[in-house]
């Protein structure tokens, strides 16, 4: 699978343009979507991988997968405070 980053979306017709990390534009359809995404969940900028495969206009997604967010590690109360102490110091 590729990764890329959805550019443009048009809700109303169901489909959009990914960019990829070679920077090629991508066509994609909202029945491209594995579940549990849906076409309006979708914001631009989003991160997703996806399937390459021919249209007959050029290059489209023909599996596109959201990929998640990375959160942050959560510190407990006592880590908070001990970081903000030796960095309040300095």
């Amino acid at each position: 699978m590729r990764q890329g980053t959805i550019q443009t979306l048009d809700a109303k017709r169901s489909f959009g343009f990914l960019r990829d990390a070679a920077g090629a534009k991508i066509f994609f359809r909202r029945s491209a979507l594995t579940p549990p995404a849906s076409f309006t969940s979708l914001a631009v900028g989003m991160r997703v991988e996806f399937e390459p495969a021919s249209g007959p206009k050029g290059p489209r997604a023909a599996q596109i997968t959201v990929t998640p967010l990375e959160a942050p590690p959560v510190l407990s109360l006592d880590a908070l405070a001990a970081y903000f102490h030796s960095h309040a110091a300095g």
